[in-house]
């Protein structure tokens, strides 16, 4: 949460968002989930809206994507979460592989094993040319989650 006298006037045309994003003493929620090191200084970590709960655990699906992105055979991947009838939901991974490097699901999962709780692994691992940008520079997760439903 944010406040000052130049952060934020509203969203166009959506008061109903605008309030939502407004708390009564002034304050903005940015919807961003930050962390603070020792020093003061802080880091964004993710949208609070693309963390999924997996068997009531929290999964940031940048923290995901850092920790495949470490893969020599992953150039990009995009992390998203669907339902799940036995988790609640799960995870989706869209990678983009280096080309001229081998790699598939098992090798990735064995990957994401050493590195991260299993609650945090994919379920699903998609191969794909490219992920989805948006207008922003940013990857299209509304598009990657409709295309995984």
């Amino acid at each position: 949460m944010l406040r000052g006298p130049g952060t934020f006037a509203g969203y166009f045309r959506d008061d109903a968002a605008t309030e939502r994003a407004r708390t009564t003493d002034g304050w903005l929620r940015t919807g961003d989930l930050a962390s603070r090191d020792d020093d003061g200084y802080y880091c964004v970590l993710d949208r609070i809206d693309d963390l999924h709960i997996s068997g009531g655990e929290n999964v940031s699906p940048s923290e995901v994507e850092d920790v495949l992105r470490r893969h020599a055979a992953v150039d990009r991947v995009a992390v998203v979460d669907v339902p799940d009838e036995r988790w609640g939901q799960v995870g989706v991974a869209y990678v983009v592989k280096r080309a001229g490097v081998v790699t598939d699901a098992e090798d990735l999962i064995a990957h994401c094993r050493l590195h991260m709780a299993a609650f945090k692994v994919p379920a699903r691992f998609v191969f794909v040319d490219e992920v989805p940008m948006g207008s922003s520079s940013k990857v299209s997760r509304h598009s990657l989650k409709e295309a995984a439903r």
